[in-house]
């Protein structure tokens, strides 16, 4: 008799013939954070879900912002328009709370949007697996954000900017240690714990390290003139290796039943091509180090998927460039269904024999 995946929920009897079929099933039990559009009202279980959506069937390049009342106008029960002071507390002629703040607010961000954009113009050619379009002016989660303008910060080559870089990665490093539990899945029984693989998160722990070997703040080079990263970080990318191996993402079935039939199709290509070129770039990163230990292996032939694809497709960051590519002769939405594209893995003995160590890391 097949091996069947019983659902853990106190009272429920389902059981499926394949775990992904399971973690659906499971997610229905799990009350995720909700994400409201503002425009339809329609629920999401993630950020990068809702903006998506947004921008798929609604058009819009940035969301509705939610103003914060003062004081004044909170205890009056006003209507507060956020401004620096507010015009209610102006016509009242008293005192307002967001006197300053906004001000301060304001700086900041400007600082935080100077860093996104040197990360996309300076990093993002040479790493580009997060998806720059779906990404630009939404929120997203708090670690990937911050990983990005911690790389961004440096990016500038300003010192003072660089020792900010350095101080937020620290932050950033005690942040993923201490949400571990979150996001980590040391064992295969774990993975029908996920409803939805956390891939911002993934995203922000290869940002973490590949910040750590371009900062040169704790690596050192081998004698194979490779470098190598200190316990903690190397600790951290194996952890990821296995959360990845675990959850089944370097197999393209898997990877496919992370979507439904009745996503938009634009969505579903670019979830997946985010999914794709993030393991490349998890397997370029384990290949360009010197390991210290087998947990940080990942072999070619594990890279059971096909190669990256539409690449105008990828690189389109305004909605007039994404049409124009879609529109090309050739492109294809539905691509990412089609059962004969030929995996990574089947030519991991060819790559082998051209570079022995291309296997490995």
């Amino acid at each position: 008799m097949p091996e069947q995946f019983q659902c853990r929920f106190p009272g429920c009897n389902a059981a499926y013939a394949r775990r992904e079929h399971l973690s659906r099933h499971t997610a229905q039990h799990v009350r995720q954070r909700s994400f409201t559009c503002p425009m339809c009202g329609n629920e999401y279980g993630r950020s990068d879900t809702l903006r998506r959506h947004i921008r798929q069937n609604h058009g819009v390049s940035s969301p509705v912002s939610r103003v914060r009342a003062c004081d004044s106008c909170r205890a009056l029960k006003a209507r507060c328009d956020g401004g620096s002071p507010c015009r209610e507390c102006s016509r009242r002629q008293i005192a307002c709370s967001l006197r300053g703040t906004c001000t301060a607010t304001s700086s900041r961000e400007e600082k935080e949007k100077r860093a996104i954009a040197m990360y996309w113009s300076v990093f993002h050619p040479h790493w580009p697996f997060v998806h720059q379009a779906s990404f630009q002016n939404y929120e997203e989660g708090p670690l990937l954000v911050q990983s990005i303008v911690a790389m961004g910060l440096w990016a500038t080559g300003e010192e003072s900017a660089r020792s900010a870089a350095v101080e937020l990665h620290k932050v950033l490093g005690a942040a993923l240690l201490e949400q571990r539990d979150k996001w980590e899945c040391p064992h295969l029984d774990r993975a029908s714990d996920f409803s939805a693989w956390p891939i911002p998160t993934f995203q922000a722990i290869v940002l973490y390290i590949l910040f750590a070997l371009v900062s040169k703040g704790s690596a050192t080079i081998g004698f194979d003139l490779k470098p190598s990263l200190p316990p903690a970080e190397m600790d951290l990318l194996a952890s990821l290796v296995t959360t990845c191996r675990h959850l089944g993402m370097f197999h393209y079935p898997t990877i496919l039943a992370q979507y439904s039939n009745d996503h938009v199709k634009a969505y579903i290509w670019i979830g997946v091509e985010e999914i794709k070129r993030f393991n490349l770039t998890l397997f370029k990163l384990c290949r360009s180090i010197a390991p210290s230990e087998g947990r940080c292996r990942l072999s070619a032939t594990e890279l059971q998927f096909p190669l990256p694809t539409g690449e105008g497709l990828w690189s389109a960051v305004t909605s007039a460039d994404w049409h124009a590519e879609a529109a090309k002769e050739g492109t294809n939405l539905d691509k990412t269904r089609g059962p004969n594209e030929p995996w990574i893995s089947e030519s991991a003995e060819l790559v082998r024999c051209i570079d022995p160590e291309s296997g490995f890391i």
